[in-house]
């Protein structure tokens, strides 16, 4: 059967800074979750030093629908230290994590500002050095998904598929065949008609590696805005599955389970 776009575990609200849309809510959340007919929908704001306060408090009492069950997640990150931030009082306190690992624009806390800005590949190598030791990690990975593997801020004037280049065939074999083993979710935020032709392949070329090593995915819109919502979201989604010819076999478990 194929591939059901029946859920969306990447969605931001209001308490997250990127976002601090007052219309962004999480009644806005779940609303868009049933206009689509979706079975699971998930709050994943960004676990923030600054903003911890603020997601266990928004995090509480999250609407629900006898059609659409609504689960607590959050988006971490990988301090510049080496460290996953998530601590351990927080590891029960949400249904799902999601790991970035490509923010290295943040500079203070993901990248040291003295290394900026990055080379494309001094990029590429930073990304492959924090994929490589998140996995190596003691992390309930079975309820932990990989966020936007193929979004890379990129120094200006360059293209993310000149950093994608600079993974072989070969390291994202290795790479996805840990996360395969490790249960983690992979994420499906591509959108197919960013990209030229020629630089499609590029950013294609994980996902399609990912599924030949046994991966699972989700769907993850990243939304940060209500209009994010109206923007072909579901489209956008139909379209990798269809260029990646995804099955309901090739659905992270973690979605499975949960999904009403």
């Amino acid at each position: 059967m194929k591939y059901i776009i029946d859920h969306d575990l990447h969605n931001h609200s209001l308490v997250s800074p990127c976002s601090r849309d007052s219309r962004q809510s999480k009644e806005a959340i779940l609303a868009y979750a049933l206009t689509n007919n979706y079975s699971l929908i998930g709050l994943s704001d960004h676990l923030w030093p600054d903003t911890r306060d603020q997601i266990w408090s928004y995090l509480e009492d999250l609407p629900q629908s006898n059609r659409c069950r609504f689960l607590k997640g959050a988006e971490v990150e990988m301090h510049m230290s080496g460290d996953v931030v998530i601590y351990d009082n927080e590891l029960e306190k949400v249904d799902y994590y999601i790991l970035a690992l490509t923010h290295v624009h943040l500079l203070g806390y993901v990248t040291d500002p003295a290394k900026a800005p990055l080379s494309v590949e001094a990029t590429a190598q930073y990304v492959k050095e924090r994929i490589y030791k998140a996995l190596s990690m003691d992390l309930p990975f079975e309820r932990v998904g990989l966020a936007h593997i193929t979004w890379i801020p990129q120094p200006a004037g360059h293209h993310i598929t000149e950093c994608l280049a600079l993974f072989s065939d070969q390291e994202w074999e290795d790479i996805f065949g840990k996360i395969a083993n490790l249960g983690m979710g992979v994420e499906l935020n591509l959108r197919p008609l960013d990209y030229s032709p020629e630089q499609l392949p590029q950013v294609l070329r994980p996902y399609q590696i990912a599924k030949k090593m046994g991966c699972k995915f989700y769907l993850g819109g990243d939304a940060h805005h209500p209009e994010d919502f109206t923007q072909n979201r579901v489209e956008k989604f139909q379209a990798v599955i269809d260029l990646l010819d995804l099955t309901e076999d090739d659905k992270w478990e973690f979605v499975k389970q949960n999904r009403i």
